[in-house]
């Protein structure tokens, strides 16, 4: 018989695409779509993915054996033309698209289509992060507060900011998990939202093959810089930066060397400038650093390419996850796969990656816990160790390449009633 043919659907713009006008347009996010695309590619499948991007007509370009339909952006939110997406599915013909993601107009419009099932493999839950876009900060106060003039920008930009880029998507997140045939997910978490959402649906379970630098290093306790944290996002009130700050004054008062490194750009802005991207959260998070007295405590690093994170993650003391919700942050696996001790908030799928001992779990905008969990780390070389074996054993299952391979072959020979791929994976699963 023929080749089961599969369409992957995402809204980034993906490292398979070779075109240099598509480079500076690249996300730092969603290398776990590459990772198991190339994995699934040796197998017996047709493969296509399709993504948006800023181009000015569509393309179809066969890279390293997988079909590339990149479309232009016709609107706002990553919207594509239904004429767009119609000439890639007939260019393909998929026996099943694969929707990754639920956030975008382009992944809504793939969903739409009612020849075709559809798999949607969940990564964020917007309605189930909507009460936590303001990282639980008091926006009402703020707003009708007579101390500071930057509370109520603050407040305006960041209601403003949820207004336009968040609760517009709601709906249409809504519509798309109902369009859907199936589920992919990881988490109890997505497992129940996504049955409340649509209970018709069938779920299948597949873990995240996360980027391959963090598979091939360790860390080790005796190279690690004492004292010294590491915040994977701090863009959003969502991620919590400003509670991680909250906590890094407790912990400056007991280690005035300690240093918070956080992956993104600074929020520092010459008073000169008006930029409004320099507004709302950011700050937020420079007037906070600035009442804190802590300017030579913490160090925004940008945007950082894998194997720089790989590399900090190995010489930092411990990993912090300060989010306010998250489904299965691959930030947390890929610190526990490489066995930096972890810091997590207790707060969405989290428990299904950590259990405590694995990592040390706090409740979510609490600084004092937060600040208390870090200093158990800073404190004991054994607690550090325990972690890192734990975190390590436990990620290397979750995350293991071929067992996830096997869950995502499986889910498509149960779909597609495959018998050869099903023959295949028991096979591969009994080796």
């Amino acid at each position: 018989m023929d080749n089961p043919k599969i369409m992957w659907v995402s809204a980034q713009v993906l490292s398979i695409a070779k075109d240099d006008d598509l480079e500076s347009q690249k996300s730092f996010f969603g290398g776990w779509t590459m990772a198991m695309l190339r994995r699934i590619a040796s197998y017996q499948i047709d493969l296509s993915v399709v993504f948006c991007a800023k181009v000015q007509q569509r393309r179809h370009e066969q890279i390293d054996g997988i079909e590339v339909f990149i479309l232009p952006i016709a609107g706002k939110d990553k919207a594509v033309s239904e004429q767009d997406r119609d000439w890639a599915v007939k260019s393909f013909l998929p026996d099943l698209i694969q929707i990754e993601g639920t956030e975008f107009r382009i992944q809504n419009l793939f969903s739409k289509l009612q020849t075709v099932p559809k798999l949607v493999s969940l990564q964020g839950i917007l309605n189930g992060y909507k009460d936590y876009q303001y990282g639980l900060l008091q926006i009402d106060e703020m707003l009708h507060s007579r101390k500071s003039i930057h509370e109520r920008i603050i407040a305006r930009v960041l209601r403003a900011r949820k207004h336009r880029c968040f609760d517009n998507r709601l709906s249409m997140e809504i519509e798309t998990m109902r369009n859907a045939n199936y589920f992919t997910g990881r988490t109890t978490w997505d497992r129940a939202y996504s049955y409340w959402i649509n209970p018709h649906a069938e779920y299948y379970h597949c873990s995240r093959i996360l980027r391959d630098s963090f598979y091939h290093s360790q860390w080790q306790y005796e190279e690690c810089v004492q004292h010294s944290i590491y915040v994977s996002n701090g863009s959003s009130a969502l991620k919590g930066l400003h509670i991680a700050l909250e906590a890094l004054r407790y912990l400056k008062k007991e280690y005035p060397d300690v240093k918070l490194f956080v992956a993104g750009l600074s929020p520092d802005l010459s008073p000169s400038i008006i930029n409004p991207k320099s507004m709302g959260y950011p700050l937020l998070i420079r007037d906070m650093i600035k009442k804190f007295d802590l300017g030579d405590s913490v160090q925004f690093l940008g945007m950082i390419p894998e194997q720089d994170v790989a590399s900090i993650l190995k010489k930092v003391n411990v990993y912090v996850l300060t989010s306010l919700i998250e489904n299965s942050p691959n930030s947390l696996g890929e610190a526990m796969l490489l066995g930096t001790p972890c810091v997590a908030a207790n707060v969405g799928g989290v428990c299904d990656m950590a259990r405590y001992g694995e990592a040390l779990l706090y409740r979510a905008n609490d600084p004092v816990m937060l600040a208390w969990n870090v200093k158990q780390v800073f404190d004991s070389n054994d607690l550090a160790r325990s972690l890192s074996e734990k975190a390590r054993a436990h990620a290397r299952q979750t995350h293991d390449p071929a067992s996830n391979v096997n869950s995502l072959l499986s889910a498509y020979a149960s779909i597609l009633n495959l018998s050869e791929i099903k023959a295949r994976v028991m096979n591969e699963t009994d080796e």
